[in-house]
């Protein structure tokens, strides 16, 4: 099998039992009048996740898992898409394409043990970016960790993934910035 982690999180027990989160559930109206859902993330994505992940481009995916990604097989999309909804939570944006809800972008967060710190991951279909939806997207998972007693986000980035660093600016979070070997490594309160 071959390791994925990037954020991926570790799914606890209590996710087979894990209730949906309904109220989590939105949507957006793209500039190009594109309709997009917004939902928290759940284990009958494991196809649809598959796909969206082969439809990134190869500097995307190197991008969101820092590596060349060659192989990614059904136990490591079963990982992604196995979330408890508290310490480990993700959304997918979803659309309509040729009669098939496409998945086009997954954020999700992972808490660092038992603290009020979750590690962040973002990615962005390529044929998506600069629309806002990794924007929203933050913000409705910056509100779910909020519900769940996280108070602050972190994780590391690419010094040249200009795109996520921009997200994290267009939503004003104060982030403290320490880059380290060509990986920035971000910090920001998500209260308030």
């Amino acid at each position: 099998m071959y390791n994925l982690n990037r954020y991926g999180g570790t799914p606890t027990r209590g996710s087979e039992m894990a209730d949906y989160p309904v109220q989590y559930e939105t949507s957006l109206l793209l500039e190009n009048g594109s309709q997009v859902k917004l939902r928290p993330i759940r284990r009958e994505d494991v196809p649809t996740w598959l796909a969206f992940v082969s439809r990134l481009g190869a500097h995307t995916k190197y991008l969101r898992f820092h590596h060349v990604v060659k192989d990614i097989g059904m136990d490591d999309a079963r990982h992604y898409c196995t979330v408890d909804y508290n310490d480990t939570f993700a959304f997918v944006a979803e659309i309509l394409r040729q009669s098939n809800l496409d998945i086009i972008a997954v954020g999700r967060y992972s808490r660092t043990g038992k603290s009020p710190v979750a590690e962040f991951a973002l990615v962005v279909e390529d044929a998506y970016h600069g629309q806002g939806i990794g924007t929203w997207i933050m913000e409705s998972l910056a509100k779910a960790a909020r519900d769940n007693g996280i108070t602050t986000f972190e994780g590391d980035i690419l010094a040249e993934n200009h795109e996520m660093m921009a997200v994290l600016k267009d939503h004003g979070y104060e982030v403290d910035v320490e880059l380290e070997a060509g990986v920035y490594h971000v910090r920001f309160p998500i209260t308030g």
